[in-house]
């Protein structure tokens, strides 16, 4: 019920402005190519206004999953507004978003205690994508499994 409610809620947002803010415009135009360079990127992602975290969520399933992996990167930096999105990321059923969208919710807990915390409900998902992803780049899941006790459990 709710998940429809925010479905609505978003769509109302991107009719409101579906072009959305310079910042926003230029990322959803670079996204992919930006994931290797990632410094103007990064410039853009903190230059987004609140109705552009919005609009992103709501272009989030007409995107491709290179775009949806590179914006589960490129979103890490700024705590507060890319939880929401970083959460539907790692829900994303493509194993490469989700395992990207895994590593920043895991790098903002351990670089940010004081703004976000450990929520419990994702501990099976980060154990599912770190089974499934055995190579290197997980080592903050690692971490943050062994911190909060998710590890074997």
């Amino acid at each position: 019920m709710a998940a429809a409610a925010d479905r609505r809620y978003l769509r109302r947002m991107a009719e409101l402005d579906q072009t959305g803010s310079d910042a926003f415009r230029w990322l959803d135009s670079h996204m992919v190519e930006s994931a290797d360079a990632p410094d103007q990127a990064h410039d853009w992602v903190f230059m987004l206004r609140p109705a552009d975290w919005l609009l992103l969520e709501a272009v989030w399933p007409d995107r491709s999953s290179e775009w949806r992996e590179a914006c589960a990167y490129l979103i890490e930096g700024p705590v507060g507004p890319s939880q929401r999105l970083l959460r539907i990321a790692l829900a994303d059923p493509e194993d490469a978003v989700a395992t990207q969208a895994a590593a920043s919710i895991c790098h903002q807990l351990l670089d940010n205690p004081d703004e976000v915390t450990f929520d419990a409900s994702i501990a099976p998902r980060l154990r599912e994508l770190r089974a499934r992803d055995p190579g290197l780049g997980m080592e903050a899941v690692d971490e943050v499994l062994r911190r909060y006790g998710g590890a074997d459990s």
